[in-house]
C-alpha cells in the first residue's frame, strides 16, 4: 500500500505540470526528490518589486518562487519562498509569503499545491490582498490611496 503522502505529492506534481501546460504565468525550473517535495517556480506576471524615495513602485514581470513540501504536508501548509524582490503586504521582506491563516480564506489540506501556486500569482499582481500584513510597509503603501492602481494587469 502506497503512503498517503507520496499519492499527494505525486498527484501535486501532475497537477503542477498541467497548470504550467495551460499557464502562460507558471513554469518549473526545477525540481527535487521524488516524486518532488521542493521546487523552485518561474512565475511570469507583472508584481511590484519595490518603491522608490518618492513612493512609485518599480515593477518586474519575472519573480522566482522557492516551495518545500516539507513532511508535515499536507496537514501544514507548504513553506513559499520568493527568491526575487516582491513588495506585497502578504509577503515579507525577507521573501516569505503569507497565504492566509488555516480556516481564515487560507491554507486547506484539501487544496492542491497547484491551486496555491495561482493564488500566489494573484498575490503578486495585487488580485489577493488580506488584511493582515508580513511587509507593514508595504501594507501602508497600499492604504496610502494606492489601491486605485490594483489589479496591476488582467487576464
Amino acid at each position: 500500500m502506497s503512503n498517503p503522502r507520496i499519492k499527494r505529492l505525486q498527484r501535486d506534481y501532475q497537477k503542477l505540470r498541467e497548470l504550467e501546460a495551460q499557464s502562460k504565468y507558471v513554469r518549473i525550473e526545477a525540481y527535487d526528490g521524488d516524486p518532488p517535495d521542493k521546487y523552485i517556480i518561474r512565475l511570469s506576471c507583472k508584481g511590484i518589486t519595490d518603491i522608490d524615495s518618492s513612493g512609485r513602485p518599480m515593477y518586474s514581470s519575472l519573480h522566482r518562487l522557492g516551495v518545500v513540501l516539507h513532511h508535515e504536508y499536507p496537514r501544514r501548509g507548504p513553506q513559499f519562498q520568493m527568491l526575487t524582490p516582491v513588495f506585497h503586504p502578504n509577503i515579507g521582506q525577507s521573501g516569505w509569503v503569507c497565504i492566509g491563516d488555516e480556516g481564515d480564506h487560507g491554507y486547506s489540506p484539501a487544496m492542491g499545491l497547484d491551486d496555491l501556486i495561482v493564488r500566489i500569482v494573484e498575490i503578486i499582481r495585487y488580485e489577493n490582498y488580506s488584511g493582515s500584513a508580513a511587509n507593514g510597509l508595504a501594507r501602508e503603501w497600499v492604504n496610502r490611496q494606492n489601491r486605485n492602481m490594483f489589479p496591476l494587469e488582467s487576464d
